[in-house]
């Protein structure tokens, strides 16, 4: 939140202020300047946020009294000692995860900000 919130802010103020000699609505320096802008923050977010969403899944599905998900499985593994192999898995199966969601956000970035000064690529 905090992040969406700065680059929200991090407008040029020459960018505000040529838009309101035009006299744009919020809602238009919200969707053709602020959002933008912040375009690249929310995508750093959003990285930071998935390791953190699939960490918190994996420990509160091995927590509750559930029996399906990779933490349920993970916890029931970790209780036996034969289940190392089947712990591996699951910690393999979150870093498969995390890898994916992480090449599909990074996907996802370039396909939107295909504008933006640092998906242009460098050529020498």
């Amino acid at each position: 939140m905090f992040a969406t919130v700065d680059g929200m802010r991090s407008v040029e103020p020459a960018a505000v202020e040529l838009f309101q000699s035009v006299d744009a609505g919020r809602w238009e320096m919200l969707w053709r300047l602020r959002l933008p802008s912040a375009a690249p923050v929310l995508f750093t977010t959003a990285r930071f946020n998935l390791g953190l969403a699939l960490a918190a899944a994996y420990f509160v599905e091995g927590a509750n009294f559930a029996n399906e998900g990779i933490g349920a499985i993970g916890k029931r593994a970790a209780a036996t000692a034969a289940g190392a192999d089947t712990l591996w898995a699951a910690v393999f199966a979150m870093a498969i995860l995390g890898v994916t969601g992480l090449l599909l956000l990074s996907l996802l970035q370039r396909t939107v900000l295909h504008w933006h000064a640092a998906q242009r690529t460098v050529r020498a």
